[in-house]
């Protein structure tokens, strides 16, 4: 696979090649050598992820082709075409940096490996320079930052009767809702220590982040929440560290079975946060497989951090409308809209709470929010909205949860649709049962979602009466949340 050509060998071109192989082989020797590359080779898995990769790649959908590109080079890193494809793909989505490293990597495994050699002489040409606009040329020099603008602050009363906040009531502009715990947290911000985390939960698997989460590229470390404890307190040295990115990071995406007894302890939750109770047992009906549900959409989390930490900028993978409840220390959050897509580059590209406006001029036509949401607090942003966060404290701790509500569940049903119809699906595991009871949720969704922020009538939990399980359910984590 190449960009739009398919390249064959050319006569007199060994000397370039093996030129760019000298110069690469330091580079894959230090790739090869990572954590992550100690893992169990499967050959044919990586062959067969590539062709489905491929027949996407074939039809532009570069996002699915991606996801799979990566899942084959995680079955067989040593395959140069995967590696190769995988480059492709990264340098037509402007991915330039990570395409440059697979293209280099390619050639350390297949020296002669001529789209690879062509894919980087394409590459460069992207790399170089481009003229820019005058008018943005003089916008980037001007000095003058883009606009970040404060959330509006409300109580649950000026929520739910104050007309001027009828756009958050439907869930279709962000803000910070104060004064909604009125005390009933402090038992849990009382309770909430290390300790109890590490006693109560401690053989329960998190994601782990040592080196922070403000890369694209970063992946966690399943871990034991005992061990994550211990880490979070002094750390160990068994995980890589790097002075560039501090901040540790642990991220736990929540079975049913621990979010009722955390929310039995932090006693209070808006009704607009906790609708989705009346379908997720009403048209998913097994507990197993809500609890399959949760943990692999990540739709409820604990997230414990440290002074630093925090997640690059990105949009959520479902489309879904998301809160997050600040319950010890506080978070710096840099919120835009999808009007603003054109302005933030891709991705991680920018660190939007210290933009470099010379390499990123369009980020200073940007008109954002910058925020801090403290302890007591919660905070909403609706679809396909951008945000990069910063813990602020030495110790931090929020829960978050996703709300699929009238302004987004068309959009959750296609992308979960389209995983569904996956031969390796990267949200929810190979489910047939799951995705046929998932379209019973699409129906419901229809029939709740009126145009208001919640069901007009959202049925009482169902979490009280079912069964609870004390078994987790473990895969690994998709990339990107919060």
């Amino acid at each position: 696979l190449a960009c739009g050509v398919v390249f064959v060998a050319v006569p007199g071109r060994a000397a370039m090649r093996a030129a760019v192989v000298a110069a690469v082989v330091a580079a894959a020797f230090a790739l090869a050598a990572t954590p992550e590359a100690a893992h169990a080779v499967d050959p044919q898995a990586a062959v067969r992820l590539n062709k489905e990769a491929l027949s996407y790649a074939y039809k532009n959908e570069l996002r699915d082709a991606l996801e799979l590109f990566q899942q084959a080079h995680e079955a067989d890193d040593t395959n140069a075409e995967v590696v190769n494809n995988l480059g492709v793909t990264e340098m037509r989505l402007g991915m330039l940096r990570e395409a440059r490293e697979h293209f280099e990597r390619a050639l350390f495994l297949q020296p002669d490996h001529q789209e690879a050699v062509m894919n980087l002489r394409d590459l460069e040409q992207y790399e170089k320079p481009k003229p820019v606009d005058p008018a943005v040329a003089a916008l980037a020099k001007s000095g003058k930052p883009h606009e970040r603008k404060k959330l509006p602050r409300i109580t649950l009363e000026q929520l739910y009767t104050d007309p001027e906040y009828l756009p958050m009531l439907r869930g279709r502009a962000p803000f910070v809702l104060v004064g909604a715990f009125k005390g009933t947290w402090a038992t849990a911000q009382s309770k909430w220590k290390m300790d109890y985390f590490q006693r109560e939960f401690g053989e329960r698997v998190v994601d782990f982040y040592p080196h922070n989460m403000d890369d694209e590229k970063v992946r966690p470390y399943l871990t034991p929440m005992r061990d994550v404890v211990d880490e979070l307190r002094e750390p160990s040295g068994r995980f890589p560290s790097d002075p560039k990115h501090p901040g540790t990071y642990a991220q736990w995406n929540v079975d049913a079975t621990v979010w009722n007894k955390l929310e039995g302890e932090f006693g209070f939750l808006p009704r607009e946060f906790t609708a989705d109770d009346s379908w997720l047992y009403g048209c998913l009906t097994d507990f197993e497989m809500v609890n399959t549900y949760l943990t692999s959409t990540h739709w409820r989390m604990l997230l414990i951090g440290t002074k630093g930490a925090g997640m690059f900028n990105h949009k959520d993978t479902l489309r879904t409308s998301s809160y997050q409840a600040q319950l010890v220390g506080s978070k710096r959050w840099h919120l835009c809209g999808p009007s603003q897509d054109r302005f933030v580059y891709r991705a991680g590209a920018v660190d939007m709470f210290d933009p470099d406006y010379v390499k990123f001029p369009l980020v200073r036509n940007a008109s954002c929010y910058d925020d801090v949401v403290h302890a007591g607090e919660f905070v909403f942003y609706p679809r396909d909205w951008w945000h990069q966060t910063i813990n602020m404290e030495e110790l931090n701790m929020a829960i978050t949860g996703t709300i699929a509500d009238a302004n987004n569940f068309d959009s959750v049903q296609e992308e979960l649709t389209r995983d569904c119809n996956k031969d390796n699906p990267s949200i929810i595991p190979k489910n047939p049962v799951m995705c046929k009871r998932l379209e019973r949720c699409y129906d419901w969704w229809r029939d709740a979602f009126l145009g208001d922020f919640v069901p007009r009538a959202a049925a009482k939990k169902s979490a009280r009466s079912c069964p609870r399980s004390e078994q987790p359910v473990v895969r690994r984590p998709r990339a990107g949340r919060r």
